[in-house]
């Protein structure tokens, strides 16, 4: 999760490989978007990006999703494990990992 925000109406995302040349020409790769409703805002918050490091990489026992052609030239370089630190953190006045509460 990125974000909390208060829409109206029906969010949408627009995404686009046109760069500051104009020439858009070059292929960008997205992630997915998803929009989730939820009851009220959250309490707490977690926001981990980062690298290889951050998703679990070298930690083992990795999701197959992102385990898939390990060492192919198509490999996702990146593998996600539940292992990854941002899962094994436990928020103040939280009892379960974020792991566990995800």
């Amino acid at each position: 999760m990125l974000g909390v925000y208060q829409f109206t109406g029906t969010p949408q995302v627009e995404l686009t490989n046109t760069t500051d040349d104009g020439t858009a020409d070059e292929d960008v790769a997205f992630t997915s978007v998803a929009f989730q409703k939820l009851p009220g805002k959250p309490k707490d918050m977690v926001v981990a990006m980062g690298d290889a490091y951050t998703s679990g990489e070298r930690s083992g026992d990795y999701y197959h999703v992102s385990d898939r052609d390990h060492g192919e030239i198509s490999w996702n370089a990146c593998r996600r494990s539940p292992n990854a630190w941002p899962r094994k953190v436990t928020l103040p006045n939280q009892t379960h990992t974020v792991g566990a509460l995800a």
